[in-house]
């Protein structure tokens, strides 16, 4: 078992190790704050969004007692302009390396893997029917394509995987602000601009969102916590309520 003084961060230190960009963003040193006190008790974790497997790497040994689950196309990222604008589709070589060493067993047994399209309804209804044998989730981390509409809609999809009182990250709401997505940079209907609405009006309203995603999602966010990484880099934390909130309390 990894003891460490209360003063290291941990994350900072495996995601380093695994060359995750999250450490480069800020997010581990934020998430190690925020999640070191969880590092024994949590057991189950979904990530989606793998790329090269850095990350999954780096919560399996973070969390020694948890099993990690991640969900990605492992085609590669197509489909969607770029963060840069230039209206050309973003894609890498490879895609799937980290899928077939993992079919390959070299991963360890704490580590599983999805193979799923969180920007296509029926590939997520078959997603989280596959995700059933491990839920629920102490925590869900949002890393996929950044899209408004697939942060949006998969919030909707896997909230209802997390434990009552568990945590759902959604990361990189910084591509709200940024040009080449699904909305207008720091428009209305970005994911950042929703999340932040809901904390001044317990409404969580958007293009992306059916009446009945919107509801479920009143229903059961307890509260959405935004930060804001030295690197102008931003996540969020939203926690799941125990009970569902009443039709009509805002409180």
């Amino acid at each position: 078992m990894v003891r460490e003084a209360a003063h290291v961060d941990l994350l900072s230190t495996l995601g380093k190790q695994y060359g995750t960009d999250k450490v480069e963003q800020g997010f581990t040193k934020i998430y190690h704050l925020r999640l070191r006190a969880q590092r024994l008790s949590v057991t189950r974790i979904l990530e989606v969004g793998v790329y090269f497997g850095s990350s999954l790497r780096m919560w399996r040994d973070y969390f020694p007692n948890a099993t990690v689950v991640g969900v990605d196309t492992f085609r590669g990222i197509d489909g969607w302009s770029n963060v840069w604008g230039d209206g050309k589709r973003t894609t890498f070589p490879n895609a799937d390396k980290f899928l077939r060493e993992w079919k390959e067993h070299l991963h360890g047994p704490r580590l599983h893997l999805v193979v799923g399209n969180q920007s296509d309804d029926l590939s997520m209804q078959q997603v989280t029917s596959e995700l059933q044998p491990w839920t629920p989730f102490d925590i869900i981390v949002e890393d996929g394509s950044h899209l408004n509409r697939d942060q949006q809609v998969n919030l909707a999809q896997l909230l209802p995987l997390i434990k009552p009182g568990g945590l759902y990250i959604l990361e990189d709401l910084h591509c709200s602000l940024q040009s080449g997505y699904d909305d207008p940079l720091g428009s209305y209907n970005t994911a950042l601009k929703t999340l932040e609405r809901f904390n001044r009006t317990r409404k969580l309203r958007s293009r992306h969102l059916t009446a009945t995603q919107s509801s479920l999602l009143e229903a059961w966010i307890e509260a959405v916590e935004i930060a804001q990484t030295p690197k102008h880099k931003w996540t969020s934390f939203i926690t799941k309520r125990q009970t569902p909130r009443h039709p009509g309390r805002i409180s």
